[in-house]
């Protein structure tokens, strides 16, 4: 799996949130729909364990989260879905995007693996 350091997020990089419409009639959309992607700045900060990173939807709300540079970017994406209830079917599918400079951002990815 890919860390932070691996996607290159800084402190107070963000990732946008796009919604989309997953499978057919009533079906859940495969698991490899599940992307994201983080909009980073190419400055560089002090390293640090922690970083925050600002999810942003379309609607430009934004939700901030405090995670390890080493931490995958799965937990963060669960974690959003979980607070904004962005689940469909069953078993859970997130029914959202992550994308970081118009890339996709995946489960493994760090933020250190996005830059």
């Amino acid at each position: 799996m890919l860390t932070l350091q691996q996607l290159g997020l800084v402190d107070e990089d963000s990732i946008d949130v796009f919604y989309e419409q997953l499978g057919g009639a009533g079906g859940a959309a495969p698991d490899n729909a599940r992307d994201a992607a983080p909009e980073a700045d190419t400055e560089t900060a002090p390293k640090s364990e922690h970083i925050n990173i600002i999810v942003k939807d379309q609607q430009q709300n934004e939700m901030t989260f405090k995670i390890k540079r080493t931490t995958t970017l799965k937990k963060l994406m669960d974690a959003y879905c979980d607070h904004t209830n962005k689940w469909v079917g069953n078993p859970k599918v997130r029914g959202v995007r992550f994308m970081a400079d118009g890339e996709k951002v995946m489960d493994d990815s760090t933020p250190a693996s996005v830059r």
